[in-house]
């Protein structure tokens, strides 16, 4: 028994010894990375440096968390927010059948019936539909962090329905309906110089024919900001 204690002492003072000789080596450690950090004029560098050091003796950092150095971060998380809210409004009010959202980087395309939108025959936009134009002004309008939102309408249009109207021609008739698509945005808010309005013809076996299509541009106007909702949006759904 003596002589089993006699081993185990000098074991606990060596291993007493390592412990003691890697807390220098971090203290030492951790001094010269604070002091390469100091040596710039960089409040980023600094804060960032002192963070990790922080973490890396056991200290919660508050705040937003550090990205790992592979972590890549872009702005399609922001892109596919906006898709995602589109595609949301026009569940609410439109049939899957009859509309179509398109994504494609930053520009996302939406293909709706025409009858769905306007009245059958007629420029008018339908009453019930009001809440969709309250709604879908609001996406342009408020714009996500670092971003804004352009917009094109464009209606195809060819004769079948415009058989109890002859007002009007073709192109004039797809023009009158683009415009009050437009107006009727504008009216609950929205910039007039973020959309336009366009009209094309179709022949009448054109399958898209009488459709209307709307072509939003997301322009990225402050990369960080943007990034920084990326982040947030990424963080939200547990992906960081």
């Amino acid at each position: 028994m003596a002589d089993e204690e006699e081993l185990e002492a000098p074991e606990s003072d060596e291993m007493g010894t390592i412990i003691l000789m890697l807390g220098l080596y971090l203290i030492v450690l951790a001094f010269f990375i604070l002091l390469n950090a100091i040596s710039e004029t960089s409040d980023v560098k600094v804060k960032k440096v002192s963070e990790s050091v922080a973490e890396g003796f056991g200290f919660r950092v508050q705040g937003p968390v550090n990205l790992r150095d592979d972590v890549e971060v872009s702005v399609n998380p922001v892109m596919e927010s906006i898709a995602d809210d589109l595609r949301s409004v026009m569940e609410s009010y439109v049939s899957v059948k009859d509309y179509r959202l398109i994504t494609n980087s930053n520009v996302m395309v939406i293909r709706v019936e025409s009858d769905r939108i306007f009245l059958p025959g007629q420029i008018r936009i339908r009453p019930a539909m009001a809440d969709f134009f309250d709604d879908l002004a609001s996406i342009v309008m408020n714009d996500k962090p670092g971003t804004k939102m352009v917009g094109d309408v464009i209606v195809n249009q060819t004769k079948s329905n415009l058989k109890k109207n002859k007002k009007y021609s073709v192109a004039e008739f797809a023009g009158r309906r683009s415009a009050l698509f437009v107006r009727a945005l504008i009216e609950r808010g929205v910039i007039e110089n973020r959309l336009s309005a366009g009209a094309v013809e179709r022949k009448q076996t054109y399958k898209d024919g009488t459709k209307v299509q709307i072509f939003f541009e997301v322009l990225v106007q402050d990369k960080e900001a943007a990034l920084k909702e990326a982040v947030r949006i990424m963080q939200s759904k547990g992906q960081l």
